[in-house]
């Protein structure tokens, strides 16, 4: 680990004093090689950070940026300490709109999770194609994005492929413990997307280094005031995902009518298989889900398939089981 501003006296979330704070050697070293001299020779820099909801996504993130650029993330405050407001860590459109246009050449904005993960698909949606705008001014500005996501294979191809720089994906050890991750470099990060997108698997594709990174919580910034800009935003976020919500939800109800529809008229297409070639019987819902399952790989329930049967039934006005028999298809 290698020790950045020894002569600065940073302030955890506890108020404890500490001199300066540290970043892994591998890391400090390929940001100093690469990350600084695209800037100088105006170029951005898109980095993602990935890992499961308190791995520690944000401490590390804020470590790099604040690394790159000693102004994050945003006015000094006048409390006596290096901390800064959260002018640019944002949460939402109209807070990254802001931030890019507003920010100086060769600062850094860190984008929260919540506008991916606690937005409607819409506006996860809507982020992504901002973004892919933004890229001209982005570049333009020599910009250093970091881009806080649970999954990297939630980003779209033009993001995750293309513009990001590298991706770095926290760790919880043991299921709890935070501080350690792994790195993968621009062609690595290609690699790994193209193989593991099929099943949103990180294991295929090995790291180019593996690091470990200290707690910096409260050293930049006041987290009353991060905590609070991210409840506002996630307020937000999940109103707008409600009145969304709304027309998703009819969408899924007409989805189900149509597949309970179709499971029907499988049903009556087998059944009466069944019956001619057994002279008889009863054909049972559980008997119908195992040839569901054998001829077309379709998994369900017998106590999900009743309901689907008669909803089904009910769509095409046939109120007995008596009327279960179906025209078959010549006869139609």
């Amino acid at each position: 680990m290698t020790k950045i501003n020894e002569d600065i006296t940073y302030y955890d979330e506890h108020n404890n004093p500490r001199q300066g704070y540290y970043l892994h050697e591998y890391i400090k070293s390929n940001i100093d090689r690469f990350a600084v001299k695209r800037i100088k020779h105006k170029l951005d820099n898109i980095f993602v950070i990935t890992g499961l909801e308190g791995s520690g996504k944000t401490t590390l993130s804020s470590a790099i940026a604040n690394y790159l650029d000693p102004t994050f993330p945003g006015k000094l405050l006048e409390d006596g300490t290096p901390r800064r407001s959260c002018d640019r860590i944002v949460f939402t459109l109209k807070q990254i709109m802001e931030a890019i246009d507003k920010s100086k050449p060769g600062q850094s904005i860190q984008i929260d999770e919540a506008i991916i993960t606690l937005g409607s698909q819409d506006a996860s949606n809507e982020f992504q194609k901002l973004m892919i705008k933004k890229f001209t001014t982005i570049r333009k500005k020599r910009l250093n994005i970091f881009l806080l996501i649970p999954n990297f294979f939630l980003l779209r191809k033009p993001i995750a492929v293309f513009r990001s720089f590298a991706l770095f994906n926290t760790h919880l050890s043991q299921g709890y413990r935070r501080g350690t991750g792994s790195c993968y470099s621009y062609d690595t990060k290609q690699k790994l997307y193209f193989i593991g997108v099929k099943d949103h698997s990180m294991r295929h594709v090995r790291a180019d280094f593996h690091f470990n990174f200290t707690n910096t919580h409260g050293f930049f910034y006041n987290i009353y005031e991060y905590d609070q800009k991210k409840e506002n935003a996630i307020k937000v976020l999940s109103e707008t995902a409600e009145g969304a919500g709304t027309k998703i939800q009819q969408r899924l109800v007409n989805v189900k009518k149509q597949r309970d529809k179709l499971i029907f008229i499988f049903y009556s297409q087998l059944r009466e298989r069944y019956l001619k070639s057994n002279q008889g019987g009863k054909y049972t819902s559980a008997k119908f889900a195992n040839d569901l399952f054998r001829l077309y790989k379709i998994h369900y329930s017998p106590q999900a398939m009743n309901v689907s049967l008669k909803s089904g039934r009910e769509q095409f006005g046939l109120a007995k089981r008596s009327d279960y028999q179906f025209e078959s298809k010549k006869e139609m």
